[in-house]
C-alpha cells in the first residue's frame, strides 16, 4: 500500500501540455480581455434571447400540437361517432367492432371502451401503457319517438407522448441551430470587432506609448483599409494627431524660451562681470585725474608761499589737462551710457557724405599730424543712426592716426568691401600695430595697450564695439604685431530688415 500512495499522486497531477495549454489561455486573457469580455457579452445577451425565442416558438408548437389533438378527437366525434350509435342501435356487434378497431387504427389513440346502457360487459380494445395521454368519453344517444334514448358512452385514450418527443426533438434541434448560430455570430462580429476597434485601439496606444517629450516628431498613422469610411476611431486618432502637433509646438517654444533665458542668464553674468571691471577701473580712472589736481594745488600753494611765479603757469596747464582728461573720461562714459538706453533713429545713410564730415571735424588733428587719409571709392549707403556712426569713424580714425610712431606722418586707409547679407568697412593704418594676444582685450573698457600714455580713455574702442553691434554687426582687428600696423574691420547689415536693439 505505502508503494501505491505516490503513484495515485502523480495521477492526480495536470499534464505537462494542458498545463501549457492553461498557461497560454490564461496569457491570452490578459493581453485580450476586452475581447474575451465582448465575446461573453454577446453570447450571455444571444442565450438569452436564444432562450426567450426557443420558448415562444416552443409555446406555439404546443399550441399547435393541442391543436392537431383536439382535431382529431373531433374527427371521431364527427366521423365515428354517428355510425357507431347506428351500429348499437340496431345490435351489430361486427359492425360495432369494426367501427371499434377504425378509431383505435387512428394516429396517437392507444385504446377505446364501449359501454352500453344495460350495464353488460365493456367491449375495449388497446392499451392504455404509457404515462402520457388524454382520454375522452362521448355519449352515444338517439333520438327516437322525439325521445333520447341512452345507448352507452365511448371512452377514447389518445397518447400524448408523441407531442412532448416531438417538442423534445424540436427543442434540442432548435437549441442547436440557435447554439450554432449564435456562436457564429459571436465569431463574427468579434473578428469585425477586432478588426475595427481593437486593431486600432492597440496602434493608438503602441504610438501613445512611444511618445515622449524628446520624441514627438512621429506622426499618428491608424491601420485602417484604404476604402474605409472615416468613423469616430479615425476623428480620435486625428484628435490625438493634433495634441501631438501642438504638443511640439509647445515644446518647442518652451525650448526656445528655455534657451533665450539661458542666454540671458549668460548676458546678465556677462554684463556683472562687465559691470565689477567697470566699477573697479573706473573709480581708478577717475581717481587719478583727481589726484593729479590736487597735487599741482599743493605745489601752487608752496610756490606762490616761495614766490616762485613762473612755475604757477606750469602747475596750471598740468591741472588743466587733468581736468580736460577727466572731463573727456565723463563725456565718454556718458556716451557709453547712452547707446544702452537711447534707442538708434535709423535712416538711409551716404557713407560718402558721412566720411566727407567725419574728415572736415577730424581736420585740425589731421592737419596738426599732417596725415594722410585715402579714402576708396564708391562707398555704398547703408542703414543706421547717422551720429553713431561718425562716432565710429571718428573714433577709428583718430585711434589710427595717434596711434603712430614719431618721424613719419600717419597714412590711413579707409575702404570697404561687400560680403553676402552684410558691408566689410576696414580702417587700416602703418602705425605702431598690436600683438595678437591683445587683438580682444582693447576692445575692453579701460583697456588701453600703452597706460602710461596720456592720450586716450580707455572708453573709445568700446563705444564703438557697442555702437556697431546695435546696428547688428560685429567688429575686429587684424595686425601682425608690433611696428606692422594694424586693420580695424567693422561689419553692417545691407540686406536685412532693419534690426531693433533690446530696450
Amino acid at each position: 500500500m505505502p508503494s501505491n500512495r505516490p503513484q495515485s499522486r502523480a495521477t492526480l497531477e495536470t499534464p505537462p501540455i494542458a498545463r501549457g495549454v492553461l498557461s497560454r489561455l490564461r496569457r491570452h486573457l490578459r493581453e485580450h480581455r476586452l475581447r474575451f469580455r465582448l465575446l461573453l457579452y454577446i453570447l450571455a445577451v444571444s442565450s438569452v434571447f436564444t432562450l426567450l425565442g426557443t420558448g415562444i416558438q416552443l409555446y406555439w408548437e404546443l399550441r399547435t400540437e393541442i391543436r392537431s389533438l383536439n382535431d382529431l378527437l373531433q374527427q371521431i366525434e364527427e366521423s365515428h361517432l354517428q355510425g357507431l350509435i347506428a351500429s348499437q342501435w340496431l345490435l351489430d356487434d361486427h359492425q360495432t367492432r369494426a367501427q371499434l378497431n377504425g378509431i383505435l387504427g387512428l394516429k396517437e389513440v392507444l385504446f377505446v371502451e364501449l359501454r352500453t346502457a344495460d350495464g353488460t360487459a365493456p367491449l375495449a380494445f388497446g392499451s392504455r401503457g404509457t404515462e402520457h395521454f388524454t382520454e375522452r368519453t362521448y355519449s352515444l344517444v338517439r333520438e327516437h319517438r322525439r325521445q333520447d334514448v341512452d345507448l352507452g358512452t365511448l371512452t377514447v385514450v389518445v397518447s400524448t407522448e408523441g407531442i412532448y418527443q416531438r417538442l423534445r426533438d424540436k427543442i434540442l434541434i432548435i437549441l442547436g441551430i440557435q447554439a450554432i448560430k449564435t456562436f457564429a455570430t459571436s465569431t463574427f462580429i468579434l473578428f469585425v470587432v477586432q478588426a475595427l476597434v481593437t486593431r486600432p485601439l492597440l496602434s493608438l496606444g503602441a504610438h501613445a506609448r512611444r511618445l515622449s517629450l524628446n520624441q514627438l516628431d512621429e506622426p499618428l498613422v491608424l491601420e485602417r483599409s484604404l476604402h474605409h469610411r472615416e468613423d469616430e476611431l479615425d476623428r480620435l486618432a486625428e484628435d490625438l494627431e493634433e495634441m501631438r502637433r501642438r504638443l511640439a509646438l509647445d515644446l518647442a517654444v518652451l525650448r526656445s524660451a528655455e534657451e533665450e533665458k539661458q542666454q540671458l542668464i549668460a548676458d546678465l553674468e556677462e554684463k556683472n562681470a562687465e559691470m565689477a571691471r567697470f566699477n573697479y577701473t573706473i573709480s581708478h580712472d577717475l581717481k587719478n585725474p583727481l589726484v593729479t589736481i590736487k597735487n599741482f594745488l599743493g605745489l601752487m600753494q608752496r610756490d606762490l608761499e616761495a614766490g616762485r611765479i613762473e612755475r604757477l603757469e606750469q602747475d596750471i596747464a598740468h591741472m588743466d589737462r587733468a581736468a580736460s582728461r577727466l572731463r573727456r573720461l565723463l563725456d565718454e562714459l556718458f556716451e557709453l551710457s547712452r547707446i544702452g538706453m537711447q534707442s538708434l533713429r535709423f535712416e538711409r545713410v551716404s557713407l560718402v557724405d558721412l566720411i566727407e564730415e567725419t574728415l572736415r571735424f577730424l581736420a585740425p588733428i589731421l592737419d596738426k599730424r599732417s596725415a594722410r587719409v585715402r579714402v576708396a571709392e564708391d562707398f555704398p549707403e547703408v542703414e543706421g543712426d547717422i551720429d553713431r556712426l561718425q562716432e565710429v569713424l571718428r573714433h577709428l580714425l583718430e585711434n589710427a592716426v595717434s596711434h603712430h610712431p614719431p618721424g613719419s606722418p600717419p597714412e590711413v586707409e579707409l575702404g570697404w568691401q561687400r560680403q553676402p547679407g552684410e558691408l566689410v568697412i576696414f580702417v587700416r593704418d602703418r602705425g605702431l600695430g598690436i600683438e595678437p594676444r591683445f587683438h580682444h582685450k582693447i576692445f575692453e573698457i579701460f583697456e588701453r595697450l600703452n597706460p602710461e600714455s596720456s592720450e586716450g580713455t580707455g572708453i573709445g574702442l568700446t563705444l564703438v564695439k557697442r555702437i556697431v553691434e546695435t546696428h547688428g554687426g560685429r567688429i575686429w582687428v587684424e595686425s601682425e604685431g608690433l611696428g606692422r600696423g594694424s586693420t580695424f574691420f567693422f561689419t553692417l547689415p545691407v540686406e536685412s530688415s532693419t534690426p531693433t536693439r533690446d530696450s
